[in-house]
C-alpha cells in the first residue's frame, strides 16, 4: 500500500465533493454489488479509512491473533470489514489503484476473520465439553460414565481439530497453537476421567464437591466431577470452560485466554463500545462497515 499521505494527495485530486454459533456460507466477492450509486470522493474517503485501519484492526500486535474474538457472520467486525472491501472492489468508479489495496485488505480481513472463528470454534467446542461434564456426569459417581466421558472428549476434539485444519492456511501459526491446545485438552480430560472413576477413593471425590445434606448417612456427599477436572486443567494453564472465561478476566495468564488482556484495543486505539460520540474510533469503524446499506 502506498503511504497515507500520498494516497490523501491522490483523493484530493480525484474527489470533487464530500462524503459505508453458526457457520453461514461468507457471500462471494461476485455477488456483492452496491445498492446505490457513490462519488468517487465518496469512494475514496472509504479505501483511504480501510487502507489507514486495516493493519492495525485486524490483528493485535502479536500478528497473529485477532484484535476481537467474536467470530459470528453477524456480530463480527472482522466480518463486515471483510464484507465491506470485498464490496468497495465492486463499486463502479474505483480506479484500479484503489481496487487493488482494497483487494489487499480484504484478504487481511478474510484472516483475521477465519482466525476468530478458529479461536471461537476451539472454545465452544470444549465449552461443550464442560457442560457435558457438569451436567450430565457431576452427580453421577457410575463407572458407566467414564467411557460416554472420554467418547464426547474425543468428538470435541476431531470436530475442533477438523475446523482448524481446514482454515489453517489462513493462520498456520494461531492453527498450530491450537491444535497443540487442543491436544493437550484431550489427553488433560482422558487422565482425569480415568482417575476419576478407576483411582480416587470415595473420600478423595468427596473434598472436590461440598457436603449437602440430603438425609443419607455420610450427609449425601454431592461428587463434582467438574471441579476436579478444572482443578486439572487449571495446573497447565487452561480454563475449563474457556468461551465464558476468555477476555472476562483482562489480566489472565491463561494458555488458551485469547481475549484483550493487554488492553490493546480499547487503551491503545481506544476502540470502546461504551463511548458513543460522535468521533469514536469504534462508532467510525462501525459506520464504515455497514455493508448491508451501501
Amino acid at each position: 500500500m502506498l503511504k497515507k499521505t500520498l494516497k490523501k494527495l491522490i483523493a484530493t485530486a480525484l474527489a470533487v465533493a464530500t462524503v459505508a454459533t453458526t457457520m453461514v456460507a461468507p457471500v462471494s466477492a461476485s455477488t456483492l454489488t452496491p445498492k446505490k450509486s457513490h462519488s468517487k470522493a465518496q469512494i475514496t474517503e472509504y479505501v483511504d479509512y480501510f487502507n489507514d485501519i486495516t493493519d492495525r484492526y485486524a490483528f493485535r500486535p502479536d500478528g497473529y491473533v485477532p484484535l476481537y474474538i467474536d467470530g459470528t457472520h453477524d456480530g463480527s467486525q472482522m466480518y463486515a470489514s471483510w464484507q465491506m472491501t470485498k464490496l468497495l472492489q465492486n463499486t463502479p468508479g474505483i480506479t484500479s489503484e484503489q481496487k487493488a489495496d482494497m483487494k489487499k485488505a480484504a484478504d487481511t480481513w478474510k484472516r483475521s476473520y477465519l482466525s476468530e472463528r478458529m479461536i471461537l470454534v476451539y472454545w465452544i467446542k470444549w465449552t461443550r465439553m464442560y457442560h457435558y461434564i457438569d451436567e450430565k456426569v457431576c452427580l453421577s459417581q457410575s463407572k458407566s460414565w467414564a467411557p460416554r466421558c472420554k467418547a464426547y472428549a474425543k468428538k470435541m476434539y476431531n470436530e475442533t481439530n477438523a475446523y482448524i485444519s481446514g482454515k489453517s492456511k489462513y493462520n498456520p501459526k494461531l492453527a498450530n497453537e491450537l491444535k497443540k491446545f487442543n491436544k493437550q485438552r484431550l489427553n488433560i480430560y482422558n487422565k482425569a476421567i480415568d482417575t476419576w472413576f478407576y483411582k480416587m477413593s470415595k473420600k478423595q471425590r468427596a473434598k472436590w464437591g461440598g457436603n449437602i445434606s440430603s438425609g443419607g448417612k455420610d450427609g449425601g456427599s454431592l461428587v463434582l466431577m467438574s471441579s476436579y477436572i478444572s482443578h486439572c486443567l487449571s495446573k497447565n494453564d487452561l480454563v475449563i470452560d474457556p468461551y465464558y472465561t476468555c477476555g472476562g478476566n483482562a489480566g489472565s495468564t491463561k494458555l488458551d485466554d485469547y481475549g484483550d488482556k493487554y488492553f490493546y484495543s480499547s487503551k491503545t486505539l481506544k476502540l470502546n463500545g461504551y463511548d458513543v460520540s460522535k468521533n469514536a474510533p469504534n462508532r467510525i469503524w462501525n459506520n464504515h462497515i455497514e455493508w448491508k446499506r451501501w
